[in-house]
């Protein structure tokens, strides 16, 4: 039998619930009450939010990221983007979400996209 430390007692094998992150483990080799802490992951969105009953973060609005840009007027944006959405156009700039190469917050990859418009030339007549 191991204590926990919240004195509760449970049998080799057995798990205790000391609150929404850890654990009570009674080792069944030596008999010994070990603590376990869960460990959360990055949340996979900008808007995560703690949630009554959950260890980690959740994301109410799905997977998503931020796309900051200079828009067509020079302005500095951030917007929330879904990765769902895939490629997300503003003007003339195109964001998606980028999830091989952010460390911490999730980031978009935004390129500006120059549009030319085709030049329709006119026959000269001699």
């Amino acid at each position: 039998m191991c204590t926990c430390p919240d004195g509760t007692q449970i049998l080799p094998g057995e798990y205790h619930s000391l609150t929404i992150c850890n654990l009570c483990y009674c080792n069944e080799d030596n008999l010994e009450a070990r603590v376990l802490i869960g460990d959360c992951f990055i949340a996979s969105c900008v808007d995560s939010v703690k949630v009554p009953g959950y260890c980690c973060p959740q994301c109410p609005n799905g997977e998503n990221c931020r796309a900051e840009f200079k828009d067509d007027n020079g302005v500095e944006r951030s917007e929330i983007i879904k990765v769902s959405d895939g490629v997300v156009k503003f003007n003339s700039t195109e964001c998606q979400c980028d999830y091989q190469n952010y460390n911490g917050e999730p980031k978009a990859n935004c390129v500006q996209v120059l549009s030319i418009e085709p030049v329709i030339a006119e026959k000269s007549t001699p």
